[in-house]
């Protein structure tokens, strides 16, 4: 339980007085922050035994992202295979991944995950070898602060792993998280056809190098 614990406090928190006001300072001179952050925002690692917990929010934050998009049996086939527990207890225990949860007021709300990949396409110079697998936020908290924060924990762990870059694939019917992966300095470099149960969703292929 002890070991537990101090995981949980690993996480970067938004919450309290002095660090409230450090990110509320963060927030008025970063333009890649929005309306946030919310009070009582952590970022942090996963507990083995939310496990459970983070499959349901990846269902719900995948339903509210592609639902509209994906006709038939689709959405509910892609949930079957790909949202399963046994995936993320592997995410959890991968020890070469990255993952994040972020927690507003003891709830779940939002995590990222990410690995190192190599881009798939292929640049005149060193690409990104990174690649940002995941990164969702329940609809009731998008611009409220946990993805922008997400994003940095990503950004931070990826390049005190010494990557080169980020790269990941978003839909292309997909304005928001197109302008949010644009106000954090990603570029299109190519794109991608995902033939989903017969539906066919177009992403794009983003970097982000520093």
């Amino acid at each position: 339980m002890e070991m537990e614990q101090d995981r949980r406090n690993m996480g970067t928190r938004f919450s309290g007085s002095a660090s409230l006001s450090f990110a509320q300072a963060l927030h008025k001179r970063d333009p890649r922050w929005q309306t946030g952050p919310m009070a009582d925002l952590v970022i942090r690692p996963l507990l083995a035994e939310e496990i459970p917990h983070l499959r349901d929010l990846a269902e719900e934050t995948f339903r509210e992202a592609f639902a509209h998009a994906l006709r038939g049996p689709a959405l509910e086939l892609l949930l079957i295979g790909r949202f399963t527990r046994a995936k993320f207890e592997a995410l959890h225990d991968d020890p070469e991944g990255w993952l994040r949860v972020a927690e507003v007021g003891g709830r779940l709300v939002g995590y990222a995950q990410a690995q190192p990949a190599p881009c798939p396409v292929q640049g005149p110079g060193e690409m990104p070898d990174w690649e940002l697998g995941r990164l969702y936020v329940r609809q009731s908290h998008h611009g409220l602060g946990p993805g922008q924060a997400l994003m940095q924990a990503c950004v931070d762990a990826a390049q005190a792993a010494g990557a080169r870059g980020l790269w990941l694939k978003v839909w292309e019917d997909n304005p928001r998280g197109r302008a949010f992966y644009r106000r954090w300095g990603f570029v299109e470099v190519g794109r991608e056809d995902m033939d989903l149960y017969g539906t066919v969703l177009v992403h794009l292929i983003l970097v982000k190098a520093w």
